[in-house]
């Protein structure tokens, strides 16, 4: 039996093939099994906001069958409608001050931390809001609203 000879070059190259070879099977395991979990966990987490979106939407549908039921069940509300529809323009705004006042339900406080340096708003209430600010600029608070400048509380 003859002894072969492999150059210092063929020893080398048949080394990282010895080395690699088994990085390279790990690695290609390791992925496909992460992949394999990826897909499955994502799919759970899409299962879950799914439900909390469903969740949402039957939440809004009651509270707004709630909200109709409160209105058809005021007969303030109906005999007002019926005088609005039987042509008595002064009805709408008795109508719609009732509504406003005891129908509308408004938070009674309102707290937003802001830089101040946003779009301007126009609460319906300014002085149930209270702002926290970041940096000294009232320029887009409304008036009569409360405001405090979030370094005073550190």
């Amino acid at each position: 039996m003859e002894k072969r000879h492999l150059t210092l070059l063929q020893k080398t190259v048949f080394a990282v093939i010895v080395v690699a070879l088994p990085l390279i099977i790990t690695f290609l395991y390791n992925y496909k099994k992460n992949t394999e979990y990826i897909k499955g966990e994502t799919l759970v987490d899409l299962a879950n906001t799914e439900l909390v979106y469903e969740g949402l939407i039957y939440q809004f549908f009651e509270k707004a069958e709630n909200r109709v039921q409160d209105f058809s069940s005021d007969g303030y509300i109906r005999d007002g409608t019926q005088k609005i529809l039987e042509g008595q323009k002064s009805s709408v705004k008795i109508l719609s001050d009732y509504i406003s006042k005891n129908k509308l339900n408004y938070p009674k406080a309102i707290f937003i931390i802001s830089d101040g340096m946003g779009n301007s708003v126009k609460p319906q209430k300014p002085e149930n809001w209270y702002w926290f600010l970041s940096v000294n600029c009232i320029r887009h608070i409304p008036k009569k609203s409360k405001f405090y400048n979030l370094s005073d509380f550190e």
